[in-house]
Parts: structure tokens; C-alpha cells; sequence
């Protein structure tokens, strides 16, 4: 795993894109990820309680921007071993939204 990714803090969402704009799952059923442990715990509880699939593991870990990592996993589904792709992309401060807005269009 890529110790590099909770450096500093932050709090990640699991998503299936690599790009910010996507709408993640209702408020009801998302959850944060704060450290490396919850990474497995929340692959095991997506994979098996929810697909009802065994997480074979991870992989890679690979940085993709500033927020986003991608892993690589490996599930075992109806007998098959599938490859997977599942993001962890880090949600932004306040301090940090307001700074990438500004930046992109420019103060009023």
C-alpha cells in the first residue's frame, strides 16, 4: 500500500471513477476511509457483505492525482477471480475548495 496516502491526514470516499466529477453514493450508505486499516475493512465489507464476493486482495496502489488513488483487487465472484479497479479519492477542505475555485475562475 502506498504509505504516502494518509501522509498528512485527509478523509477518502471509494468511488468507481477517477474523476471528481462523478455524484458519490447517497449520504445513507457512504462512509469515509481515515487510514490504511480501513481501506481492507472496507473493501471486505463492499466485496463481502454487500456483493456477497470474496476479496482475494490488492494488487497495486497507484497515485493518480493530488486526491485520487487507484487499486487494484482481485475478487472472487461466482467461481471466477475478476480484476478490479476501485478509486479512493479524497474529499477537499473548505480551505482547499475555495482555493481550486478561485484558481479556475478567478476572484470576484
Amino acid at each position: 500500500m502506498d504509505a504516502e496516502i494518509f501522509k498528512g491526514g485527509g478523509i477518502f470516499i471509494f468511488c468507481e471513477f477517477d474523476n471528481r466529477g462523478y455524484e458519490p453514493d447517497p449520504v445513507d450508505i457512504l462512509y469515509t476511509v481515515t487510514c490504511e486499516t480501513d481501506i481492507m475493512k472496507g473493501l471486505e465489507f463492499d466485496i463481502s457483505v454487500v456483493e456477497e464476493h470474496e476479496l482475494l486482495g490488492i494488487d497495486s496502489c497507484e497515485k493518480v492525482s493530488g486526491s485520487c488513488y487507484k487499486l487494484d483487487i482481485r475478487i472472487l465472484a461466482e467461481n471466477e477471480v475478476e480484476n478490479r479497479e476501485i478509486y479512493l479519492q479524497r474529499l477537499l477542505t473548505l480551505e482547499e475548495r475555495i482555493a481550486e475555485t478561485l484558481e479556475k475562475y478567478g476572484a470576484n
